[in-house]
């Protein structure tokens, strides 16, 4: 389903330990391991690993038909438990139990599906009720979590210096964010008085947090790695203290000098990071070779993902710990964060819909590239540099859409007057049981001066129709141009900011500043000569067309 592939060997090495250990598991059942004597499908493992999974294989069916396991098998009262199918009843944990409301979302966001949340919605009440049923003054303290499993802890820590991040505050991070998806999903749904009682929970929940377990400095009671980022992942702090919060991240990974999270906050680290503006920092944690890390097992020859940070020490040895298992898919999730942040491939609205181009880059690598085949087609993000030149390669698909009894012959018309203002060829519609078959689209290249601030709009394929088209891009800046062709006419300018109208098309060059196109949301943001951001309308039928093209950065 999706390909990742970097300049730099370990980290492909990596991502194939990722894949392997997913396909050693994904047997009718996300198991956590293949080989022990357990094998079942815990909760925890599946819903960690989620993202990472949806980018390299097709898990819509496998997952649908998991979570009707998880829903059918859930207990009366509304605990979830560890393993699904049950073999035994486990812990009722935080981050384990939330994958009844985790996975929907999130394959939701990866597949724009709303069955699932439809099908699973009564689950997902079902275990926030039980959450709220165990707490007192709104804090869900009580029970026998997991914790943040497997954490970085050092063998005879005299000085308390381990990772150890206090259960209760883990599980009301949990509760407050399952809390709020429930509310998400009930919006979609049209569940407005469980939207509106589910809300106030959840506004109760993050209010008790913030009075239970942060200081008015903004400190954690817990000054760990996971603390933070679980507090900052789920928006459980005051803007005000986000700040703070997420430099007190940094300063503990830079004085511990690797990372320390376990199952609970390894998924996120480095998203927490990035998005507050330290991906340097994220890059640092994915590039450290040295036990604990991502590359460490790589290093003695690990072929996939180990449950332990430490599974095998430096000299070759098995760790002596109760339990250990070299091929534990769950530390595989910093893949997400190499898909949709390093690489830049996010999904700006659920299924792909809307794509955002937005890669992180880093000076260690000089190429990285990301492509998945989303519900919507094939999207690729990806980068080179050569010397002083970055080249931004954000795929070869340019998509319109348009309702059905959209007039084809309009199409055709728009077509046409692009060719006459120098955008050239539009590949021949071909209509098969109402659909017009997709054909690809190359753009040439154009000049931008800040990558990182790149975002692209995706196409709505609504209802049964659409077209997509091969274009090759002309020179933009050339004089004063019109047209008219097929009832659509244009006039193409070449001043400062530059401005294509064509009928109800707006085309907008975008300078500098970020500005919005119309009422969308994703915009381009560039300085010099611009990318084509294209919002039409054909009759009365709305027709998006989203670029996604090859982008040369000097």
């Amino acid at each position: 389903n999706g390909t990742f592939v970097s300049s730099d060997s370990l980290i492909n090495r990596l991502q194939s330990n990722i894949k392997w250990g997913m396909l050693d598991n994904f047997v009718d059942i996300p198991t956590d391991c293949p080989q022990r004597d357990e094998r079942l499908g815990w909760t925890g493992d599946a819903q960690v690993f989620f993202r990472t999974a949806t980018f390299n294989r097709d898990v819509q069916t496998f997952f649908n038909k998991w979570m009707a396991d998880v829903a059918a098998e859930q207990y009366a009262d509304g605990a979830v438990n560890g393993v699904y199918p049950v073999t035994h009843r486990s812990r009722i944990s935080a981050g384990w139990g939330d994958v009844a409301t985790i996975i929907p979302w999130q394959h939701y966001m990866a597949y724009g599906d709303l069955r699932m949340l439809e099908r699973q919605y009564p689950s997902m009440k079902k275990w926030v009720d039980y959450i709220t049923s165990q707490t007192e003054n709104d804090l869900w303290s009580k029970g026998n979590s997991y914790g943040d499993w497997v954490f970085f802890s050092y063998a005879d820590d005299k000085d308390g210096r381990s990772a150890v991040t206090i259960r209760p505050f883990i599980q009301q991070c949990f509760y407050a964010h399952s809390l709020d998806l429930v509310v998400r999903t009930a919006r979609l749904l049209g569940r407005t008085e469980d939207a509106a009682k589910y809300e106030a929970l959840h506004k109760r929940a993050v209010d008790a947090f913030r009075n239970e377990y942060v200081t008015p400095n903004g400190m954690l009671v817990s000054d760990t790695q996971t603390a933070y980022t679980l507090a900052l992942m789920f928006d459980l702090l005051p803007e005000a203290q986000r700040a703070g919060a997420a430099k007190r991240l940094v300063d503990n990974v830079n004085r511990y000098g690797h990372i320390t999270t376990g199952f609970l906050g390894t998924p996120y680290i480095c998203e927490v990071l990035t998005r507050f503006g330290y991906e340097d920092v994220a890059y640092e944690l994915l590039l450290n070779k040295k036990i604990p890390s991502w590359l460490y097992p790589i290093s003695m020859g690990a072929t996939t993902i180990w449950e332990r940070w430490n599974s095998m020490l430096p000299n070759g040895m098995v760790n002596s710990n109760s339990m250990v298992s070299f091929n534990h898919y769950a530390y595989g999730a910093i893949g997400d964060w190499l898909y949709r942040w390093a690489a830049g491939l996010q999904e700006a609205a659920p299924g792909f819909r809307e794509i955002r181009i937005k890669p992180y880059l880093n000076d260690h690598f000089t190429s990285m590239k990301a492509e998945q085949r989303t519900p919507y087609g094939l999207a690729s993000s990806g980068w080179t540099k050569e010397g002083d030149a970055l080249t931004l390669a954000a795929g070869e698909r340019l998509r319109l859409t348009v309702e059905q009894g959209g007039d084809v012959q309009d199409l055709r018309g728009l077509a046409d007057l692009l060719v006459d203002l120098g955008l050239r060829e539009l590949l021949e519609l071909e209509r098969e049981r109402h659909v017009l078959i997709h054909r690809h689209v190359r753009v040439e290249r154009v000049v931008l001066e800040d990558h990182r601030d790149v975002a692209v709009l995706g196409g709505h394929v609504v209802h049964q129709l659409a077209v997509d088209v091969q274009l090759a891009r002309a020179d933009l800046l050339q004089t004063r141009h019109h047209a008219q062709r097929g009832g659509f006419a244009a006039a193409r300018r070449a001043d400062e900011d530059d401005e294509l109208a064509v009928g109800n098309v707006e085309v907008e060059f975008l300078h500098g500043d970020h500005a919005l196109v119309g009422d969308l949301q994703v915009v381009l943001l560039l300085a010099a000569v611009p990318v084509l951001l294209f919002r039409l309308a054909v009759g009365v039928d709305l027709l998006d067309v989203f670029q996604n093209d090859f982008c040369h950065i000097l």
